[in-house]
């Protein structure tokens, strides 16, 4: 009886010790266009969230299906400039401005309040421009946690030089 319930223990921690798979995340979205759509991609540092906008001008709500968040989540954008960018989730709102650079960083509060600099900061935005008509936005790590169900993003494309 010992010996049998002996077995049964190290069988039970061998199980809860063996590494578990983490399902890959699965995601869906709603636009305000149309035409705009999301395409998903799953590397091994995080996952991209390419959102093609034949306008220039919407927003996106994706939700989480299943499976975690990546650790490094980038939204990619078909746009040439950002006039304003916002990104919402249940932690907090981001919203910049990078306008026409290469690349631009925007620091933030715990609140979502635009900071002067990194000092401080509990959220970092950075921008990278990926091509004629693309920018990739790295979102903060923190602004999506296990209960975030939902990231909302609004774009406006500055198409004026």
């Amino acid at each position: 009886m010992r010996s049998r319930l002996l077995l049964s223990l190290i069988a039970w921690l061998a199980a809860s010790t063996s590494p578990v798979r983490a399902e890959p995340p699965k995601f869906t979205a709603t636009f305000r266009k149309a035409e705009d759509s999301l395409q998903t991609t799953l590397t091994n540092d995080g996952g991209v969230l390419r959102i093609t906008t034949k306008s220039g001008i919407g927003d996106a709500t994706i939700k989480r299906d299943s499976g975690a968040w990546p650790k490094t989540i980038r939204l990619q954008l078909t746009v040439a400039s950002l006039e304003s960018f916002h990104v919402q989730t249940d932690v907090c709102t981001l919203s910049a401005a990078p306008g026409f650079k290469d690349s631009a960083v925007f620091h933030f509060d715990r609140k979502g309040d635009r900071l002067p600099d990194a000092k401080g900061a509990a959220f970092t935005l950075e921008f990278r421009k990926r091509g004629d008509r693309l920018i990739e936005v790295t979102l903060p790590a923190g602004l999506c946690t296990a209960n975030t169900k939902v990231i909302k993003a609004d774009w406006i494309d500055a198409f004026r030089r």
